[in-house]
């Protein structure tokens, strides 16, 4: 079982994975940058930053899943994601463009929203994935299909 320390990285593969495989981080809030990041040792990734869009949209995520799989709005998480659909999907994110050597995707929900959604609130249901994308995946992938558990 993860702790939620913030330092606590889940390993991931070194190379790029096959269409099927299932690969893992784990995401914690940084009070400091007041969004979400992850660790991942394999990459040399510390505290690497979800940005512009994405960690409000892991924020509505955990809200929207709160109790799922003991998810709770702000607490460290492992998400699981991958490129084809697998069991206990909750989120799927869409290819939209590639842009500045990241790639900006759209999210589409698995479950039922229990609040008002964060593009009710600000018209926000896009965010930009950077250039880390790349080294989980070979090319920026038409789909994410993500899960998550505590």
């Amino acid at each position: 079982m993860f702790n939620s320390e913030p330092n606590n990285t889940f390993k991931s593969s070194n190379a790029p994975t096959p269409n099927n495989q299932i690969m893992a981080i784990r995401p914690y809030w940084d009070t400091d940058t007041k969004c979400w990041v992850f660790d991942d040792k394999n990459y040399g990734l510390v505290a690497e930053p979800f940005v512009l869009g994405m960690s409000e949209i892991i924020d509505q995520f955990l809200i929207d899943n709160q109790g799922t799989n003991g998810l709770k709005p702000r607490q460290a998480f492992t998400m699981l994601f991958a490129k084809s659909e697998m069991p206990g999907t909750l989120l799927r994110l869409d290819k939209l463009y590639e842009e500045y050597g990241g790639c900006w995707y759209e999210k589409h929900s698995y479950t039922q929203p229990r609040t008002l959604t964060l593009a009710d609130k600000t018209g926000s249901d896009k965010g930009w994935l950077c250039a880390a994308l790349f080294h989980y995946f070979d090319e920026a992938p038409d789909s994410i299909f993500i899960s998550a558990t505590e």
